[in-house]
């Protein structure tokens, strides 16, 4: 039986091939660490207990927010790491704020926010009409 010959490889190819294997195993981590943080929680009336549907929710100093829903909960995904005042409001409600909440990629928080109902004040308006 002869001898099998070997094609002889370049030295290219098996780096080649170790920075493929290499990448692929470190995607998952770059992919991982872009996740941010996620804040979730419910806003609630603090006199009656009852959910505040389609309230607003905003991460101050960033452009992230979001809305409450019919439950009153609600849920703002992929928050940069740091340290932030978490502003919930609600119209006839007083602001609500949560403040030095730290973040961190990965982290999940969960907050509660209630809301007292307050009266809104406003100049008063006059107006003036004449009959045609």
């Amino acid at each position: 039986m002869p001898p099998r010959l070997r094609r002889p490889t370049a030295p290219g190819t098996a780096l080649f091939i170790l920075a493929i294997f290499l990448c692929g195993a470190l995607l998952p981590i770059r992919v991982l660490a872009q996740g941010g943080a996620t804040v979730s929680g419910v806003m609630r009336d603090a006199a009656t207990d009852q959910p505040l549907p389609y309230g607003n929710v905003v991460v101050l100093g960033t452009e992230y927010g979001g809305m409450s829903l019919d439950d009153g909960t609600f849920i703002v995904t992929e928050i940069p790491p740091g340290t932030y005042t978490i502003r919930a409001s609600y119209m006839g409600y007083r602001v609500a704020e949560k403040t030095l909440v730290r973040l961190r990629n990965g982290t999940m928080l969960r907050l509660t926010f209630e809301l007292e109902p307050t009266v809104i004040e406003a100049e008063a308006i006059t107006v003036f009409g004449e009959k045609p």
